[in-house]
């Protein structure tokens, strides 16, 4: 402690002399410091002491927490690109050195490696920290203010399977006509999700008498999004969009209380848009885990899922196509050029998305387009037309074909007659068109 005092002269008796001859005194008031309990308590080794002019400082290296510490659970395997595996903070330490100086000032740097664990891919991360020390009189080396961090950031991209991302799509297999074709889709196409992880948690500890360090109450929090969007067209006229995701997470007790781990929670929602020509049908799976405490659990039943196979749920598809621009026609007029040149000239912009236009030309620049329209001034369903441009050796507007245009006899078949109610059945009326005179 401090109120010392230490005097230091010399003394000298000379053979002639009676009596001791005394230097003038020099007077120093030296405070000892006590020996930090926390530095036998602590996985440090010795202390290094530098005497400098004025000073002395003392340097140790030191791992903190004492002992690596892991926050994470194993998730259902059910659970999309999560299950199966470990889901949380990894073993995490981190390592580092005091430096401290008998004037009265010192620090902490802390650095180390995490990770984080995502349904068997393991993530690096950082650690990181910094303190404050302070040689007071009475305390010794006494802590004063430090911060301990982990930060994750590294995305990556993982596989699974339509079947096993959205279960209730695999009814759609047994469908009339489309379901040998559904079912190719499902157990090939393989969905990529992509998981950006957005960990960044620090946590303040603290110099509890002399004895320890301990982190001061509070809760750190790490998110790890799930990204899901694409779309697949294997087939003209079949096609199919997926999207979802969410934002799962993982809460850190500090101090621990009992664990590191207070609680993971997820909520993942998925879609799956299937349509095949006019129609379309959407699948959902919703899906929230709480976690160690709780359990993992499906918010729609499974059979609910499967239910949305039945032709029932079929609906015709929404015209989100007819915008200001529908179906534009631009008066430009192709130009033909040598075979090994490629030309593109728009004719008609915007167009219905399922217009599978047909093109012929004659040597002589003889130019015939046929492709289907979908007529917006009537209702859903029963404004699909056949369609060529007014013309041949110019483009112009386009018109309507019927079985006498042109002395031209076309038969179409359509599930979608004037008058009839759509269906997906085997049961489908087909119009017989007149033919011409």
């Amino acid at each position: 402690g401090g109120g010392n005092i230490f005097n230091i002269w010399a003394t000298y008796r000379p053979s002639w002399a009676a009596q001791d001859i005394e230097s003038l005194y020099q007077t120093s008031n030296p405070v000892v410091f006590p020996f930090p309990e926390w530095a036998a308590t602590l996985p440090i080794g010795p202390f290094t002491v530098n005497a400098q002019e004025g000073a002395v400082e003392y340097g140790n290296e030191v791992s903190y927490p004492p002992d690596p510490f892991s926050a994470n659970v194993t998730v259902p395997n059910w659970v999309p690109y999560l299950g199966g595996k470990k889901l949380g903070i990894l073993e995490t330490q981190a390592q580092g050195d005091i430096e401290a100086s008998s004037a009265g000032q010192g620090k902490l740097g802390l650095k180390g490696a995490t990770g984080l664990g995502m349904g068997g891919f393991d993530i690096n991360g950082e650690v990181g920290g910094e303190g404050k020390f302070e040689f007071r009189e009475g305390d010794g080396l006494k802590m004063t203010k430090s911060t301990f961090s982990l930060a994750v950031s590294t995305p990556f991209r993982k596989e699974m399977t339509l079947g096993d991302l959205v279960p209730g799509i695999r009814a759609a297999e047994d469908w009339w006509f489309v379901g040998s074709y559904i079912k190719k889709i499902v157990r090939s196409i393989k969905v990529s999700g992509e998981l950006i992880p957005k960990v960044s948690i620090a946590a303040d500890f603290k110099q509890v008498g002399h004895a320890q360090w301990v982190f001061e109450g509070s809760v750190g929090r790490g998110e790890m999004a799930v990204k899901v969007r694409a779309e697949f067209r294997p087939y003209e006229t079949i096609w199919l969009a997926i999207y979802g995701g969410g934002a799962p997470f993982v809460e850190l007790n500090f101090p621990p209380n009992p664990d590191y781990l207070k609680r993971v929670g997820i909520d993942l929602d998925f879609g799956a848009e299937l349509h095949a020509w006019r129609w379309e049908v959407k699948y959902e799976r919703a899906i929230t885990c709480s976690l160690p405490a709780g359990s993992c659990y499906e918010k729609n039943d499974e059979s609910d899922l499967l239910a949305l196979g039945n032709t029932g749920d079929w609906s015709l598809m929404g015209r989100d196509y007819v915008t200001a621009d529908y179906n534009t026609f631009t008066g430009l007029v192709p130009t033909l050029n040598a075979a090994s040149v490629t030309a593109e000239t728009p004719l008609i912009i915007n167009v219905y998305p399922l217009t599978e236009p047909a093109l012929a030309v004659r040597a002589d620049g003889h130019r015939t387009l046929l492709y289907i329209h979908d007529d917006d001034a009537k209702p859903v369903g029963q404004g699909e037309e056949i369609v060529a441009p007014n013309g041949m050796a110019s483009i112009g507007p386009p018109l309507s074909l019927s079985p006498t245009t042109c002395g031209w006899t076309l038969a179409r078949r359509s599930s979608t007659m004037a008058r009839a109610t759509p269906s997906l059945s085997g049961n489908v009326p087909t119009p017989t068109p007149s033919l011409p005179a």
